[in-house]
């Protein structure tokens, strides 16, 4: 359980490095703010149609929502991966 959770910490650290990166591309905002883009993202939307858009600040909420699911589970392959690696090459030696 103590590896799971300094896993699990060290992933929800590297999540918002990671999401400034990916945040960072042109590409992902220009694909985000698409026609295309906002009916894929339209299913992160719905958490926050209850509440006004304040000055236009909810209409990125979706886009950030998705980046960081997006940064979590990249962030979690790169914790997780690197562990299962380490101990593969480790037993094959």
């Amino acid at each position: 359980m103590k590896r799971f959770l300094l896993r699990f910490a060290a992933t929800v650290v590297l999540t918002f490095p990671i999401g400034w990166v990916l945040g960072s591309l042109d590409w992902f905002w220009t694909l985000a703010k698409s026609p295309v883009g906002h009916q894929v993202l339209g299913w992160a939307a719905k958490p926050f149609e209850p509440f006004e858009p304040l000055d236009g600040e909810n209409y990125d909420n979706p886009v950030v929502v998705v980046m960081l699911v997006f940064s979590f589970a990249i962030a979690a392959a790169v914790v997780w991966g690197s562990s299962a690696l380490y101990r593969v090459k480790h037993r094959s030696n």
